[in-house]
């Protein structure tokens, strides 16, 4: 009878080394519900966590709470499940301790347009080793039923050493980065080192004095401003009103004056606009507010508004570092879209150049040839925003690496200049400011993406 007993003991030894997983105790997980948002159901988002629960079930290494387990345990410990779940972190923790689990995944699933994005966190609620394991982040431009389907990959971006940044849709590379929400493209630009500023002979006084040089390390510069079709994006899926709507209107060309229309806005700064214009009557506030919404809806970077120093670098993409037309002002109109004899027809009390580009107000975003680093319009069509808070002495104490601009101001920088300005305006170092909640139809922006 002992033979019999060693005998199977060694067997069973032996299929154990053979698939050793199946031998040994498997650690739980509870998978909560994903939270439906953003023109997201209720039975999708179910939908989507019964998949997520099935995959993992099958990677064989866990040992998944089924959803009714997981009621049966709320129940019997008073706790909450799906809309009410925990958001704050030490909540999380103590829920997932309640559960019994020691791996508590959780996330959200939202849609923006025809895109999904799916949010999840695999959180380790152990005493000891207490934290965030993985985040994943995944973008779907796709049907429902491909959302479904996508969702095996999701779970193999959790558990299978797949990236956990990585977009099923959005294209990124060395020299490029497709945001896939709006389809902004970013082009990047290199580390290195240029002179920052400009004689005091190029209009706009000192504050652009003592040239000095700066060094930045490499960002990625979106290769053209925020059209009004993707700012009605955020509008859309956000809920946000920008501050012209909300604060009596825009300041737009009327006539041979500038005036504060309580009517303009994006929507309608005085002037008619294509989908693919720059977006204008935006402050700061809502530049800001734009690149914080794209922050929220997925990982693997940071979106933001340039830097005074960052926006100066990408506008010197050329091979002289200057713009082609700086010898010649009749050969701006080529390259940038500003105020020129066709802006001049229609608002006399524009000083033109002596050029055509054809556009009297803003022109479609990529109009012009884009410059060395593959950027268009970054000069004329519409002021810039930048990160920084505006101090016309800051050249003379900037520190020269990576500079962010001082620490307050009256307003924030511009660059770039607009339709309705000369090449005095356009150009590299003129600087510009306005308040934070300042708004004017020549007024629009652009971002940078700092991968992580």
């Amino acid at each position: 009878m002992k033979q019999h007993i060693t005998a199977l003991t060694l067997i069973l030894a032996f299929l154990c080394l053979l698939n050793a997983e199946r031998c040994l105790a498997k650690e739980k997980l509870a998978v909560l519900d994903l939270e439906a948002k953003n023109a997201v159901t209720k039975d999708l988002a179910e939908a989507v966590s019964v998949i997520l629960r099935d995959e993992i079930h099958k990677i064989g290494r866990y040992e998944v709470i089924g959803k009714e387990d997981l009621k049966a345990i709320a129940k019997r410990n008073s706790l909450l499940l799906q809309a009410d779940n925990p958001t704050d972190g030490e909540d999380l923790i103590d829920f997932g301790r309640s559960l019994g689990s020691r791996l508590l995944l959780y996330g959200s699933l939202a849609k923006f347009g025809s895109t999904y994005s799916i949010s999840l966190t695999l959180l380790d609620t152990g005493k000891d080793t207490t934290g965030i394991k993985k985040r994943v982040n995944e973008q779907c431009r796709c049907t429902q039923a491909d959302l479904l389907a996508s969702t095996k990959k999701i779970a193999g971006a959790l558990f299978d050493s797949m990236n956990p940044n990585r977009s099923l849709n959005a294209s990124s590379g060395k020299d490029s980065w497709v945001e896939p929400i709006t389809g902004l493209v970013f082009r990047k630009v290199a580390s290195g080192c240029f002179s920052m500023g400009g004689p005091i002979r190029v209009k706009g006084g000192d504050d652009k004095m003592p040239i000095h040089e700066i060094c930045l390390d490499e960002f990625f510069m979106a290769d053209r401003e925020i059209s009004v079709e993707q700012f009605g994006k955020f509008i859309e899926f956000s809920g946000y009103t920008t501050e012209a709507e909300r604060r009596g209107g825009c300041v737009v060309a009327e006539g041979n004056d500038w005036i504060r229309s309580s009517s303009a806005s994006w929507k309608n700064p005085g002037m008619r606009q294509s989908p693919n214009e720059p977006a204008v009557c935006i402050s700061w506030n809502d530049a800001r507010e734009f690149a914080d919404w794209l922050n929220t809806t997925q990982h693997g970077g940071v979106y933001r508004l340039p830097t005074e120093a960052e926006w100066e670098y990408a506008a010197g993409g050329y091979d002289s570092g200057m713009p082609p037309w700086s010898a010649d002002e009749r050969a701006i109109c080529s390259y940038a879209n500003v105020a020129d004899q066709s802006a001049k027809r229609t608002w006399a009390e524009l000083a033109p150049v002596s050029c055509n580009d054809t556009f009297s107000t803003t022109a479609p975003t990529g109009s012009f040839p884009k410059n060395d680093w593959g950027i268009h319009d970054i000069y004329g069509n519409a002021w810039e925003w930048c990160e920084d808070w505006y101090s016309p002495g800051y050249y003379r104490t900037s520190p020269s690496e990576n500079p962010r601009g001082p620490a307050s101001g009256p307003g924030k920088v511009l660059r770039g200049g607009s339709w309705a300005n000369d090449e005095n305006l356009v150009n590299k170092s003129f600087r510009h400011w306005r308040p934070i909640d300042f708004a004017d139809s020549t007024t629009g922006f652009r971002l940078v993406f700092n991968p992580i």
